[in-house]
This record gives structure tokens, C-alpha cells and sequence, in this order.
């Protein structure tokens, strides 16, 4: 044998070694050679198990006769395809969609209306669509997507005072002073409504400014329980009030000589504050007498009294004292 040949012979050999071996690593890497393994396809109602070697979905769905269609989909039950695996074909079927006041129809192979809204990268600060976004998509699903749009407004808002109660042992059960009015507060808030198609829909508040603070009414209220049936002189009485108490005369004040409750003016008559001595209430003052709660004074607030006199010289003689007030029954 030419020893030429025997290593050319050899070298030729070597060659083709070379090249199988990069071919086998080429078809591995790229994935045309594989293991058998069985794979299930699910397609128009039917199910049909086959052997392939193939890692391609598609090429799978080929093999199993399966065509896809513009818009059809497909899915793998276990992401890569492996042994058992379950390839399902998700048909796409028409759908109408309105969107700026026009209708059109499409084809989607996607299984709900969000994952419809998702694909068609609709920007929810400007759409929504109104209707579940699980709601399942069939052959001619009708789905309506609606403008969104949004304003800031400035609005002013009451914020109503509290009313604090406040025990007070020196007044009877039923009878209360208010010590402080109340009053309102001002809470300027701006405020982002929200519309769908022009039409509000709901609205958040997204900053609040106080104006004005609110001022709490602060009401004592009488806890002390009512006397019953004690007399002074033949009279009995329910109540004593400890109050500070002046004199008037028929014509001052501007009444022309005429009370709250409409009746002259005289000797007998107190002016009181209606919030704690009712206009009507009978009385009797230790030092000028029964008298009748018939009037009321721009000066007579709180636990005072005015007791109408016959004339100057008595009214002066009286002047300003502390006196009991009896509630008479």
C-alpha cells in the first residue's frame, strides 16, 4: 500500500469525524433534533395526541394537520414544550368594539375583554371600557369603550360647628344656657371629577384648605334635680334661681309700654332671658313680690332679671341686687 495514500486515507476520515460532530452540536443547539415525546393538541373540539420530535409550537400544530389562521392563538400548558404537554388553539372570532362614537368589527383570539383592552394598548387615563374585564369573549361580543376625561374644580364647603354640652349642677334638669354660639367653618376643596362620554361619573377630593375655622356652641346643661312642692309664704315652688336682678320702667326700652307677650307694661311684669326662665313662668322675688316672665332685654342675658316699677323714685330705690327667684308652681 503507497504510504501516501494510507495517510491521506486517514486525514479523510479525521475530516469526516470533524464534521458529523459539528453537525450533531449545530442540530442540538438549534433544536432539530429532540427526543420523541407525545404532546397533546386541542383544536376546534377535537383532541389529538401525537409523537414528534419537534420543540416549535407551530411546527407541532403543523405536524398535527392543525392550520392557524390571522388572529388565532395558541397556548402551552407548560411554557417550553416538554413530554405531555398540552398545546390548546385559541380560535379568533369577531368583535365589535364602538369606540369614539364609531363601530368596528375585529378579530381576537383573546379569551376576556381585559385581555381584548390590554392587547390594543388603550390607555385607561382616556378609556375604559364598560363592561367586566373577566367577562368571557364569544363570536360577535359587542364591547363599548368610553372616553375618559377629567377637570379640577374649586369648591367652597360648609363645615358645621359641634355642640358641646356641659354639665352645670346650679341649673335644674331641662334647662339650659348657652355659654358660647357656635359657628360655622369655610373649607375651600379642589376637586377632580371624573366623565365617561361627558357624563360625570364620580368625583375625589384632592386638596382641602381651611378658610374659616368652625367655633364649637358651648351649651350648660341642668343637672340638678328639681324641688318639689316647698312653699315660701302660702306659695309652692319647683325651683330657686340665684340671679342679679334691676329695675326698668313701663316705657324703657322702647316697648311703648307694651311686653314680648303683648300685655302693658306695670308693676308685676320681670324681663327675662327666655333660655332660662320661659316668657309665661309664674315668680315671686323676696322684696318686690310675684311677678309674671312677660318680657325680655337686649341687657337681660343669662341669669339676670329686670323688674318693671311704678315710678322713677321706686326703680331708683330698688337699684341693683342679688335676689332668689322662686319658680313658682
Amino acid at each position: 500500500m503507497d504510504l501516501r495514500n494510507l495517510f491521506s486515507h486517514d486525514a479523510a476520515k479525521r475530516k469526516l469525524t470533524i464534521v458529523f460532530v459539528l453537525c450533531f452540536v449545530a442540530a442540538t443547539l438549534t433544536g432539530f433534533v429532540s427526543t420523541n415525546k407525545n404532546v397533546t393538541v386541542v383544536a376546534d373540539g377535537n383532541q389529538k395526541v401525537i409523537s414528534t420530535v419537534y420543540n416549535n409550537p407551530k411546527s407541532i400544530l403543523k405536524q398535527a394537520g392543525v392550520n392557524l389562521q390571522e388572529n388565532d392563538d395558541y397556548s402551552v400548558s407548560t411554557g417550553n414544550v416538554k413530554d405531555n404537554s398540552v398545546i390548546t388553539v385559541n380560535r379568533a372570532v369577531p368583535v365589535s368594539i364602538e369606540i369614539d362614537g364609531k363601530t368596528k368589527t375585529i378579530k381576537t383570539a383573546k379569551k376576556t375583554v381585559g385581555e381584548l383592552m390590554s392587547s390594543l394598548n388603550l390607555n385607561e387615563d382616556k378609556y375604559f371600557v364598560d363592561q367586566d374585564k373577566n367577562a368571557q369573549i364569544n363570536t360577535n361580543s359587542k364591547i363599548k369603550v368610553l372616553n375618559v376625561s377629567t377637570r379640577l374644580v374649586l369648591k367652597d364647603e360648609v363645615q358645621p360647628y359641634n355642640v358641646i354640652k356641659e354639665p352645670d349642677s346650679s341649673l335644674i334638669k331641662g334647662i339650659e344656657e348657652v355659654e358660647q354660639e357656635g359657628r360655622n367653618g369655610l373649607n375651600r376643596l379642589l376637586v377632580r371629577e371624573r366623565y365617561h362620554n361627558g357624563v360625570k361619573i364620580n368625583e375625589e377630593v384632592v386638596q382641602t384648605s381651611q378658610l374659616v375655622r368652625a367655633k364649637d356652641k358651648i351649651v350648660r346643661e341642668g343637672i340638678a334635680e328639681p324641688v318639689a312642692q316647698q312653699t315660701v309664704g302660702l306659695r309652692s315652688y319647683s325651683q330657686v334661681l340665684y340671679m342679679e336682678a334691676s329695675a326698668y320702667l313701663p316705657y324703657d326700652g322702647g316697648g311703648g309700654g307694651y311686653t314680648a307677650l303683648g300685655i302693658p307694661a306695670r308693676y308685676g311684669v320681670a324681663a327675662v332671658d327666655p333660655n332660662v326662665i320661659p316668657l309665661g313662668t309664674r315668680l315671686y322675688i323676696p322684696g318686690y313680690g310675684e311677678a309674671i316672665a312677660a318680657d325680655t332685654g337686649g341687657a337681660v342675658n343669662g341669669y339676670t332679671i329686670d323688674l318693671c316699677m311704678e315710678d322713677y323714685t321706686q326703680a331708683m330705690s330698688f337699684g341693683r341686687r342679688g335676689v332668689e327667684v322662686y319658680i313658682l308652681d
